[in-house]
């Protein structure tokens, strides 16, 4: 399994188009590992994704590995770190509304997009 890190630093390095048709890859899920940030610690230590490192990192992915041009993201606000756990994000890409799911992994916040539809 090929594995994504989130880095905002990488949107300054220039992008190069796959030439892989984006047909083999319909099936792939890509996961991001949590950044620095990206978790906070909630009331009773609790513990919830920062809602826009998280959308920064998926939107990073969707970007970065099914080239997708987004416009718009929105994640749900306060998602607890829990394992397991699946949500969904809005994306506006290429002109057309859809969603992504994401599935957290780990308590340390890694977590995977899955190709959106």
């Amino acid at each position: 399994m090929v594995h994504y890190v989130a880095d905002p630093a990488r949107r300054s390095i220039p992008r190069r188009r796959s030439t892989v048709p984006v047909a083999l890859t319909a099936g792939a899920v890509a996961v991001a590992l949590a950044v620095t940030g990206l978790v906070a610690a909630g009331p009773f230590g609790s513990r919830n994704f920062e809602t826009a490192s998280l959308e920064q990192g998926v939107l990073a992915v969707v970007r970065d590995t099914y080239l997708l041009d987004v416009q718009r993201i929105a994640c749900p606000r306060k998602v607890p770190v829990r394992p397991g756990l699946r949500f969904s994000c809005n994306i506006q890409a290429d002109g057309q509304a859809g969603s992504v799911t994401v599935r957290v992994l780990d308590d340390s916040g890694r977590y995977e997009v899955v190709r959106p539809v």
